[in-house]
């Protein structure tokens, strides 16, 4: 009895200082929004900045107008437009170009007219065009009536401010952006002295100190509060109300927290049991192996059966995965990103993505709170795999020669090295397809020798959860749910008992995950899943209101009136075609647009039309699953962390903290250069065809499943993928790579699996079925 209290214990100690370190490190911060009430006598351009632990710097700041406002009078108003000589930090000059100037009386400003500016031709045939304010100080003047003013200015990347004055009422607006748009101003609010009230949402982290000043220091308002504003109450922070200032700073802000959140506290104990669990197994290593001393556990884990292998491999792949993060730290992030990095610090979860994967991150953020401990596991988990999988094939005589090749592939492969510290929730999708792929061929392989696996509650359990992640990370992971006891239960792979243990386990925490915890959380209430069942539905409708050809109806009219409460036939066929489907989801189908009534209509539309008019449909569909294979207009990979938060599509105070900091920028250019060359299309002999391109790996994997008399466990491992594409088919929405990613990291994993199995019949002398 004693000698088993004794294995609890240091796990135990484990436990207890693991959950009390998250606890005392990791707290909630409620929503807040800062309230600021001025007194100002002349319109102030101001700056909020707050410091949650790298200092004040220009990416956690938000813009702010102080001074009441009240509509335009409709008369003569005197306009002044100015390049005023200043620019943000990130803009590489102070242009200022002028595109049209448009009254709400649609007269137009003759900008061709004025003599001093400088016309810039947009395009090659000379028919867009903008008009360049040559020099800082330059200006354009005129009076004309109106109520309300629009100015399209040029944004790009050597962009400035300018200054914009109506009546002596002076308007600045920074033009910069990383990439040359119109951005259209309008004007139509005039100043009035007096008391303005302003709020600013803040970010729920840490916050250590307050800034609040105005862009021209010269300027000056009068402060009368500042509140930190919660759902349920305020806390004021104190300052002398009795001076004009232009900038005024806090630090030790109080701010209110939450120590035992039921969320993050039921994160924080189960990662604990997690940790701890996995610190009694290997204290229990000596015992479980039965050997006398740790000597003989480090040579049995290191070096028997060829395992230090395994280890090179895994250094090997790691380090190499790791200058990548390096290079991109903290990771690569996208809007979908940046939603599921705010999902998991407000813990306020929702189903769009599948919420499982913002749960995740709120798991590893508690170990190290950057975008970097999830490219860390990603990166870890696919190194592990892929070492995994080469070091078995060398341990079961294949020659050493014959994997080395795939593995230098693997390792550096371009995509594989970018998509390891991406957060999407296609890696450990794509991770785990491959795992399990590898596991039937493990099951079949050991069955086919003599060796059956009879499996135990433990590899069971884990394997159930794993299995469980698989089916709930990536909404078309539902498919996999019946479909792999399926074939451990027709292959007879594991004894049906345990066929059977493996399937209720797992089916229970898919619903308990699914259903109960989803509810708890409340993630089924903040989702739309009107709108989500629409998603893969529309580029299909999209298609048969767009086609030269008529489609087949009963009832045109009908259909056009159940489409125009989104967009207008006339519409679809000027602005849609097969690649911009996604957009014209969010741009007219958005949040909120689409009932349950209209989900209905939309749904009988589609089951109905689609069934009459299947060529158009599977042209449609045909299109965009062929323009993932290496097409010019491919989405490969994306970082918006490049971008400066307010230049992001995706904009919350959570994440400006979050941005590019390379921790070598040789290691960065040298990267960065080579995924631009390997991403640019130039036909079918562009690096970007063979490197970016699913189809390869997809015709390589097809083929071994077509050979599945010759080779029955290679071609087992393959359907368990390929199940995957018909689905893939059905619901793709545009032509992403990374949707297709699964079937590419496969592919590296594919040849060594291969070649086992020609090893396996060499040496037996022939083929056994399974």
């Amino acid at each position: 009895m004693k000698t088993r209290y004794k294995r609890f214990f240091f796990p135990g100690c484990v436990f207890f200082v693991i959950f009390l370190s998250f606890l005392l490190r990791n707290h909630y911060y409620p929503a807040a929004s800062l309230e600021i009430t001025a007194t100002c006598d002349k319109r102030i351009q101001a700056i909020v900045q707050w410091d949650t632990g790298d200092g004040f710097n220009d990416n956690e700041t938000q813009d702010i107008t102080l001074g009441n406002e009240a509509p335009l009078t409709d008369t003569t108003h005197t306009v002044k437009i100015e390049r005023i000589g200043q620019r943000n930090n990130r803009a590489g000059g102070t242009d200022v170009l002028i595109v049209n100037v448009k009254t709400d009386k649609n007269k137009v400003v003759a900008l061709s007219e004025v003599s001093s500016l400088a016309v810039v031709n947009l395009n090659s045939d000379g028919i867009s065009k903008a008009f360049l304010l040559q020099r800082d100080g330059d200006f354009i003047s005129f009076d004309a009536d109106f109520s309300a003013l629009e100015i399209v200015f040029l944004s790009g990347t050597f962009a400035g401010k300018a200054q914009v004055t109506v009546d002596d009422d002076q308007h600045v607006f920074d033009l910069y952006s990383p990439v040359n748009t119109f951005k259209p101003i309008v004007i139509n609010k005039r100043f009035v002295p007096g008391q303005d009230v302003k709020t600013v949402t803040l970010p729920q982290l840490k916050i250590k100190g307050l800034l609040l000043h105005s862009i021209d220091l010269t300027h000056t308002f009068k402060l009368n509060s500042l509140e930190m504003v919660y759902s349920n109450g305020r806390t004021p922070l104190q300052f002398d109300q009795s001076k004009f200032s232009s900038s005024i700073g806090f630090g030790d802000i109080e701010q209110k927290k939450q120590l035992f959140h039921p969320v993050l506290v039921c994160i924080q104990l189960l990662l604990a049991l997690l940790i701890s669990w996995l610190s009694y197994e290997l204290a229990g290593l000596k015992r479980r192996l039965a050997l006398t001393d740790w000597r003989s556990v480090l040579t049995c884990v290191f070096v028997q059966q060829r395992l230090w292998i395994f280890w090179v491999f895994f250094l090997v792949s790691t380090g190499v995965f790791s200058l990548w993060l390096m290079a991109y730290w903290p990771g690569t992030m996208t809007n979908d990103s940046f939603d599921q990095w705010v999902q998991q610090k407000t813990l306020t979860f929702s189903n769009w993505h599948p919420y499982i994967y913002a749960l995740g991150l709120a798991f590893l953020d508690q170990i190290f709170d950057s975008p970097a401990s999830l490219a860390m596991f990603q990166l870890l988990s696919t190194a592990a795999l892929g070492s995994c999988v080469f070091w078995f094939a060398i341990r079961e005589g294949v020659r050493f020669y014959l994997v080395l090749p795939f593995f230098i592939a693997f390792v550096l492969s371009i995509p594989v090295g970018l998509y390891n510290i991406s957060m999407w929730k296609d890696i450990p999708f794509s991770v785990l397809t491959s795992f399990f792929a590898f596991i039937l061929f493990l099951l079949a392989y050991n069955k086919k020798a003599g060796r059956p696996v009879t499996p135990t509650w433990k590899a069971v359990s884990v394997t159930s959860v794993m299995f469980a992640a698989l089916c709930l990370v990536r909404h078309n992971g539902i498919i996999f749910l019946f479909f792999l006891p399926l074939l451990l239960w027709i292959l007879k792979l594991i004894p049906n008992r345990w066929v059977l243990r493996f399937s209720i386990t797992s089916l229970i925490l898919f619903v308990f995950i699914q259903y109960i915890v989803a509810s708890a959380l409340s993630v089924h209430s903040r989702t739309n899943y009107n709108l989500l069942n629409v998603t893969w539905k529309l580029g299909p409708i999209l298609a048969l209101f767009n086609s030269k050809l008529p489609y087949y109806s009963d009832n045109y009219e009908a259909d056009a009136q159940m489409i125009q409460k989104y967009m207008s036939v006339e519409e679809i066929k000027d602005k849609y075609n097969y690649l911009n489907t996604a957009h014209i989801f969010f741009s007219k189908f958005s949040d909120g647009n689409v009932s349950y009534d209209g989900e209905r209509l939309l749904n009988r539309f589609f089951i109905k039309r689609v069934a009459d008019n299947m060529p158009m449909f599977f042209s449609e569909r045909a299109f965009l699953i062929f323009s993932a294979f290496g097409y010019k207009y491919t989405s490969l990979w994306g970082n918006d962390l490049y971008k400066a938060p307010k230049d992001r599509d995706f904009i919350h105070p959570i994440t400006a903290r979050l941005n590019l900091s390379p921790r070598s920028m040789g290691l960065f250019n040298t990267l960065n250069d080579l995924v631009n060359r390997s991403s640019n299309y130039a036909g079918v002999f562009s690096a970007r065809f063979w490197i970016w391109n699913p189809l390869i790996p997809l015709v390589a994997i097809t083929t071994v499943f077509l050979l599945y008399k010759w080779l029955p466990i290679t071609a087992l491992s393959c359907l368990f993928v390929l199940f995957q594409v018909p689905f893939l088919f059905l619901t793709i929405q545009a032509p992403d790579f990374r949707y297709m990613y699964f079937i590419y990291l496969f592919a590296y994993m594919l040849f060594p699996l291969l070649l086992i199995e020609l090893h396996s019949r060499k040496n037996h002398g022939g083929r056994d079925p399974l």
